[in-house]
């Protein structure tokens, strides 16, 4: 009695840690930290929900060539039931020096990514069930981004696109065919002293994919003694974020969210959480005019 041609949803990764981990989202980010960086991130969307998102990784980038230019690889694998993405990504950024502590930074990223769709793994009460008989996907595919980053020691703006390219897979016994679409980010933040112990962040992700709606989200963090950040986000009032960061050294930094769905799951899921763990490996104190808020 129903028929349906078409489906939009999320494809690209959702980051409630975007602040944390900007390469994850914008390719011109990689080389604004004063060294060598690494990150490692898990998501896990949905919990108590069969086939709910997830999605793994880690990203680095450094400065070279006296941080006039900044080399990255991030590494994502993503999964969603029977979907599974593997993506690889190098990232390069060359830093303008507009004034003291301002700088533009324009990113490219190119890569690949490995594209698995298990059909065969369903099962059907129907024996003759055509999506039974369609044959699994695995291929691969190449992948383009690019995006622009300005920021100052207490404020940042940026514009990406990190998926440039459109692809199409389709399977070889019926027609199923799954298109990926371009996804835009506008992400901006800053950050200004309340005391001499507490800074308040406001952060701001603008998100669009073409046929879904515009996503917004609105983020509050608060930074106490250099050492803890604690805030709270909304999601275009389909979901409520908590999130923290501890600093537990100069280098080395832990981070936590839990996601509370407000949307048509929330009887359903009891939320995400999401891990963020990163590490500076040299540190220079000397070159450091304030602290890094980014």
């Amino acid at each position: 009695m129903c028929i349906s041609h078409w489906g939009n949803g999320q494809q690209y990764a959702l980051y409630t840690q975007y602040m944390f981990n900007g390469l994850a989202i914008n390719p011109a980010y990689a080389g604004s930290n004063e060294a060598l960086n690494v990150t490692a991130f898990s998501r896990r969307q949905w919990t108590n929900v069969e086939g709910a998102p997830t999605t793994t990784g880690v990203s680095a980038h450094t400065p070279i060539k006296k941080e006039s230019m900044g080399l990255g690889l991030i590494i994502a694998k993503d999964k969603i039931t029977i979907f599974n993405q593997t993506s690889v990504n190098l990232t390069y950024a060359y830093h303008v020096p507009l004034a003291e502590n301002k700088k533009l930074s324009l990113g490219l990223q190119a890569g690949f990514a490995h594209h698995n769709a298990s059909y065969t793994s369903l099962t059907s009460k129907t024996p003759d069930d055509p999506a039974r008989a369609a044959s699994d996907i695995n291929t691969w595919s190449p992948s383009f981004g690019t995006g622009a980053y300005y920021y100052t020691n207490r404020f940042y703006a940026g514009l990406s696109i990190p998926y440039l390219a459109s692809n199409l897979l389709r399977t070889k016994n019926i027609r199923n065919e799954i298109h990926y679409q371009n996804n835009y980010f506008f992400a901006t933040g800053y950050v200004m002293s309340l005391s001499p112990h507490v800074q308040f962040k406001p952060n701001l992700l603008v998100k669009y994919m073409a046929g879904n709606p515009i996503q917004v989200d609105l983020n509050a963090n608060f930074l106490f003694k250099e050492v803890l950040w604690a805030g709270a986000s909304l999601r275009s009032l389909n979901a409520l974020s908590f999130l923290t960061q501890v600093n537990l050294t100069e280098q080395l930094k832990f981070g936590y969210s839990y996601d509370i769905n407000l949307g048509p799951l929330s009887g359903l899921s009891k939320g995400a959480h999401e891990f963020v763990i990163s590490y500076l490996f040299s540190f220079n104190r000397t070159n450091i005019d304030s602290p890094r808020y980014f």
